[in-house]
């Protein structure tokens, strides 16, 4: 990333430590390792940018001016000149590969002055949080863009999710949510621009040296109504005021 300040990070008032919190601070020095390092791992940060990629040339994306919610270990800061988490021991390790300005703050309290930003990342980070404090983030995010403002996230797919039946106890990744949620949430007026599909096929099923075959695949039917029935999806948002 360019233009970046050499500030470590700006840490808010401080918080009580939530399940979330503590989690993350636990498994952030081995996140990168067991999360993104393995062969599951790549090839969802494979298809993750190739999405990206392509919005990015086609909208013309402004790294230089955007924010990464729930930036963790700083996998998709290098698209974005601020990054923000909960977790302290997450924010060191995204230190370590980059430069810039990290703060310690939650996502539905964003320190920042309104229309502050072109653009904001929020990945792997709704689906943690019930749909109330989901609200709150998407409000928060609207603030801070600036009219006209790109917001790049992704969901859990709803219709996956109960065709599948799958209801385990906790936090972790329980929220899933229709397309139609983002479009009705009071005092946001967010224009679905685009949508692809993630994980439609059950790779990690699949033997290592097979998974890469899939990637054509996978891009192939991450399109409506095919990303329907994916895991995830990314959406990409714009923000009028």
């Amino acid at each position: 990333m360019k233009n970046r300040s050499r500030v470590d990070y700006i840490e808010t008032k401080p918080q009580h430590i939530q399940p979330i919190q503590k989690y993350y601070n636990t498994i952030a020095s081995t996140y990168d390792t067991t999360r993104f390092s393995t062969s599951y791992g790549k090839y969802i940060h494979s298809l993750e940018k190739r999405i990206y990629l392509k919005w990015a040339k086609k909208y013309r994306f402004d790294p230089n001016t955007f924010l990464d919610i729930g930036a963790g270990t700083g996998r998709w800061t290098e698209y974005a000149s601020t990054g923000i988490d909960i977790s302290f021991q997450m924010v060191k390790e995204a230190r370590k590969k980059n430069t810039g300005l990290y703060v310690i703050a939650d996502g539905s309290k964003l320190p920042f002055c309104d229309n502050s930003f072109s653009g904001i990342i929020c990945m792997h980070t709704l689906m943690h949080n019930d749909k109330s404090k989901i609200e709150t983030i998407l409000r928060e995010a609207k603030r801070v863009l600036k009219n006209g403002g790109w917001l790049l996230m992704d969901y859990r797919v709803l219709r996956r999710k109960k065709i599948l039946r799958k209801y385990s106890p906790g936090w972790h990744g329980q929220t899933a949510l229709h397309q139609k949620f983002f479009l009705q949430i009071p005092g946001c007026q967010f224009t679905f621009i685009d949508a692809a599909g993630v994980l439609l096929f059950p790779v990690h099923r699949l033997p290592k040296t097979v998974r890469p075959l899939f990637l054509p695949f996978e891009v192939l039917f991450s399109k409506w109504p095919f990303r329907e029935f994916a895991s995830y999806n990314m959406a990409l948002l714009r923000i009028q005021k």
